[in-house]
């Protein structure tokens, strides 16, 4: 049966409308192997136009509950991380919200090479204009030494989440990302709505907040479908980190007598190639140019040669080898008379 992709794109920038990402943030996603440890901020927030930041986990009567789980696999084996967090705050254009902060150390677990996934289960969170609850389980990927262990596996049992088909942190700019829906059963989610968005400004960490100014204007939010398959792609415009979030994937339909739309979200790292072919064109130009400049001087000089030079040339050089020799002879004659 022919596979049905819909890339029908409904840009949220156009509507006004920008959607709610639990994010878990670390400036790279690829890991030097000089580095010890790893900064992470967790924060619910609208990263393609630093909108409202809200509060993880905040219930319909105001209350924060937070986290419920925040965990990290590596190598298979799954590690508490409830303990390593740090209660904080995070800043957008919008508004300020709480959030939490992790230094991922070798006491957390970070040690060795491989892939670490982290994964955050949010309590719900009550969204007054729809007068129901959002859940967003959220897992993000980092890697060390280059030694793929954990990417392609299910980490988040009995939760919706979406599976990577392409390693999260080796795409590059005009590549490919595909991914498969999975519902909390781990079955294929035909059709599942997905809303995408690039963190669209940088992040400081030190002070825990959007900054700096929007790197795209438009095509950075919006929708796709996945094919009856559950699978998705999408070609991201520009590097960056972008999220995606199945909406209602999960089985949990209702939480506190509210609808619930329990979503799986997944963050990938597109990285930005060095070298473009505009760039090796660019340079090609040059090498031609001065290519055409040394062949240019090469003219002029031969446009510029004249016979009676050489001739001249001939007649000084006869004068230095062969006059000496004579002028030699001329006087051992004048010697002897």
């Amino acid at each position: 049966m022919k596979k049905l992709f819909f890339s029908a794109l409904l840009c949220c920038t156009a509507l006004g409308l920008f959607a709610h990402f639990q994010i878990i943030y670390t400036p790279a996603s690829i890991i030097e192997a000089s580095n010890k440890k790893v900064d992470f901020i967790i924060s619910f927030t609208h990263p393609f136009d630093s909108g409202l930041t809200m509060d993880i986990g905040k219930n319909e009567a105001g209350e924060i509950k937070g986290l419920k789980e925040f965990y990290s696999i590596h190598k298979g084996n799954k590690a508490d991380l409830m303990s390593f967090l740090k209660k904080g705050e995070f800043e957008s254009a919008e508004s300020k919200a709480f959030a939490y902060t992790l230094e991922f150390d070798k006491d957390a677990g970070f040690k060795g090479g491989g892939d670490w996934v982290l994964v955050a289960v949010p309590h719900p969170y009550f969204e007054a204009a729809d007068d129901g609850y959002i859940q967003q389980i959220a897992k993000v990927f980092i890697n060390k030494a280059g030694l793929s262990t954990d990417w392609q596996s299910r980490v988040a049992e009995g939760y919706p989440e979406i599976l990577p088909l392409v390693k999260p942190y080796e795409i590059w700019e005009g590549g490919v990302i595909r991914a498969l829906v999975l519902d909390s059963d781990g079955k294929p989610v035909p059709y599942a709505q997905v809303e995408f968005e690039n963190m669209n400004y940088d992040v400081d960490m030190a002070n825990k907040k959007f900054t700096g100014e929007p790197k795209l204007q438009k095509a950075g939010a919006g929708m796709i479908m996945a094919d009856n398959t559950g699978v998705f792609e999408f070609i991201p415009p520009c590097p960056g980190y972008w999220g995606f979030a199945a909406l209602g994937a999960g089985k949990e339909k209702e939480f506190g007598g509210k609808e619930l739309s329990q979503d799986a979200v997944i963050w990938f790292e597109v990285s930005k190639i060095e070298n473009t072919a505009e760039e090796s064109a660019a340079d090609m130009g040059a090498e031609a140019s001065a290519s055409d400049a040394g062949k240019s001087e090469k003219a002029k000089l031969k446009e510029g040669f004249s016979p009676a030079a050489l001739v001249i040339v001939i007649l000084l050089f006869v004068v230095m080898f062969a006059w000496p020799p004579i002028f030699k002879k001329i006087s051992d004659k004048a010697e002897n008379k």
